[in-house]
């Protein structure tokens, strides 16, 4: 997510508070978002390469995981699905 797209969340996520004031999350959720909002302002060229790494890292598991259990005679395909 941009930070241009995380600044949009954060717009929508606001409008939802202001709807209805009373719905659950709603408050951690914005403050999550915000936080991260900030994070990524002084985040460094490394910062973002090591994120953009470890998200490709978590792609490619979860694509292995899918490919394992299409496979009949794998043991992944013997157990349900692991997402984290």
């Amino acid at each position: 997510m941009t930070v241009s797209e995380l600044s949009e969340a954060i717009r929508e996520i606001e409008a939802r508070v202001k709807a209805n004031p009373k719905t659950p999350n709603v408050r951690d959720c914005l403050a999550r978002f915000h936080a991260e909002l900030n994070r990524r302002k002084t985040e460094t060229h490394e910062d973002r390469v090591w994120r953009m790494k470890s998200r490709l890292a978590w792609e490619f598991a979860q694509e292995k995981i899918e490919a394992a259990q299409k496979r009949p005679d794998s043991y992944c395909a013997q157990k349900p699905a692991q997402r984290y």
